[in-house]
């Protein structure tokens, strides 16, 4: 249950950030509305860390990626203002609660630079985590 932990402790602190804007869940339809903003989110699981032998602990770490999706021509200041305030809601060394998983954030978030793809300019926020399994 750690993966779904996981994905749920993430998009829960997601939706409290404000203001709000619309989310496009994985495998969920999602059609974006001409000229207001998104963000795009994926959960990407690692290699499980196995730091010890002979018992059933190991660690689920990975990166869970948030990818806003602002309207191009309007310059990156909207877009990187929204991506700090991402960051702010994930820093390095807070523990996201879920079930029984504690999410802890391991890394500052990056911010990842900007890229334009058709009438989007796509800044994404790739926050590295880590859970304890026992």
């Amino acid at each position: 249950m750690a993966i779904l932990d996981i994905k749920k402790a993430f998009e829960k602190t997601l939706n409290s950030i404000t203001p709000s804007i619309q989310t496009a869940y994985e495998a969920v339809s999602f059609t974006p509305t001409q000229g207001v903003p998104y963000q795009k989110v994926q959960l990407s699981p690692n290699q499980p860390d196995n730091p010890t032998i002979g018992d059933g602990y190991y660690r689920e770490v990975g990166e869970f990626q948030v990818f806003l999706c602002y309207p191009s021509n309007k310059g990156t200041s909207e877009v990187l203002t929204r991506a700090e305030l991402v960051r702010s809601y994930f820093q390095r060394g807070t523990t996201l609660v879920e079930g029984a998983s504690e999410i802890i954030i391991i890394r500052t978030p990056q911010i990842a630079g900007t890229s334009i793809i058709g009438d989007r300019i796509i800044v994404p926020v790739l926050i590295q985590y880590s859970v304890g399994v026992f």
